[in-house]
């Protein structure tokens, strides 16, 4: 609401009081337009001037009124204590208050500040008001969508670990029926090659259905902060020294698997079998996003404290924009065409910084990639 014209605004003399008189109508033009309501009142709370008023009241129309007067008795009794507070101790006050304008539920942020006169005294006090309920309910509906959303993910999670529970108790005894075929097949010869290998595909088969399980319950396990961490000695060079060998076995004729690590034992105060997934899996991955053959590298280094494993490929790379979303869950690059669920580098990391360590990529597509993970020795008194 404005009560001014739109005539420029310029001093008119060097006294205190034109001064003063300019700058207050300067203040006030500024405040056209906006939906900012700024009054003064004094130490009875009467009002001594009012700017953008709420509900249409003009400012002659407040003006030397008191506030119970103007207000309702619930923004009475809503602003009264602040102001009396302002009043006594001088002490400003900011807060967001609830009012109920003309019976308009509304939420304003108010300030209350204290005048004083020459002696220091304080004689009233200005408030200013913006109403901020619009963004309250839209803060509110973000909090809701936010709850629904934290509550939909907990009960897929909570359906995740059901299902995997489930699955896997069938698939034990589908291991064991088919390792039972295979033994009995390799000491009676009871079995054609052929149908070997179809008891082969079917426990690597079951076996990577295992692995897809725990996958998701690795999910439910870190975002429920009970995936455990299980520390004892372990020799991080022996480790991928084995994983390399057991992977050079399944594609020597496809791939050049180099090893590269100095003599002796590298200890650390780790799960085995959590960092056994985690490097099972950068290998694994090394080989997959290496569709057409070629060198993969694993190179094992001692700096200082720590130990670091790098893993690269000459494969496919990663685009440099999606590297950095690469370890959240279930997110794939864009350029990734082999199946997979985008949960293997998610729990790789989490696993890693359970151990104090960390896990880094540099990548160019079309050129390979380096997975390069950190660890801390273990100290000798440690082991």
């Amino acid at each position: 609401m404005s009560y001014m014209t739109n005539t420029p605004i310029e001093p008119q003399s060097t006294n205190q009081h034109d001064q003063l008189r300019w700058e207050h109508a300067l203040f006030r033009r500024a405040l056209q337009g906006t939906a900012v309501i700024v009054f003064s009142q004094d130490r009875d709370l009467r009002y001594t001037w009012v700017h953008n008023p709420a509900l249409g009241f003009s400012p002659e129309q407040i003006v030397g009124k008191k506030e119970a007067e103007i207000s309702s008795p619930h923004d009475t009794a809503a602003l009264g204590p602040a102001k009396q507070r302002v009043l006594d101790t001088g002490i400003s006050f900011h807060q967001e208050v609830y009012l109920e304008p003309a019976g308009v539920p509304s939420y304003y942020d108010i300030s209350l500040e204290p005048i004083y006169d020459a002696d220091e005294q304080v004689v009233g006090l200005t408030c200013v008001a913006i109403d901020i309920t619009e963004r309250k309910h839209l803060l509110e509906q973000e909090q809701q969508a936010r709850r629904d959303v934290e509550a939909a993910l907990a009960v897929r999670d909570q359906f995740l670990a059901v299902a995997a529970h489930e699955l896997k108790n069938p698939l034990t005894t589908l291991f064991g029926q088919a390792d039972i075929l295979l033994r009995r097949a390799s000491r009676d010869n009871s079995l054609n090659e052929p149908n070997v290998q179809a008891i082969k595909t079917i426990k690597h088969q079951a076996q990577r259905l295992n692995g897809l399980i725990e996958s998701l319950l690795d999910i439910t396990r870190v975002q429920n902060g009970i995936l455990n961490i299980h520390r004892q000695p372990a020799d991080v060079r022996a480790l991928i020294e084995r994983l390399v060998e057991e992977t050079r076995e399944l594609v020597a004729a496809n791939y050049d698997l180099q090893f590269n690590c100095p003599p002796g034992s590298m200890m650390i105060m780790g799960d085995e079998q959590r960092l056994e997934q985690v490097f099972h899996n950068l290998i694994g991955n090394a080989v997959k996003y290496s569709p057409n053959g070629g060198t993969i590298s694993v190179r094992v280094e001692r700096l200082d404290t720590w130990v670091t494993i790098a893993v690269a490929d000459t494969g496919i790379g990663i685009p440099e924009t999606a590297q950095a979303r690469l370890f959240q869950q279930f997110y794939r690059a864009p350029n990734a065409t082999t199946p997979g669920l985008g949960i293997g580098l998610f729990v790789a990391k989490e696993i890693l910084a359970q151990h104090g360590g960390t896990i880094t990529v540099v990548s160019k597509e079309n050129d390979g990639s380096t997975f390069i993970v950190r660890l801390p020795l273990a100290n000798v008194g440690q082991l």
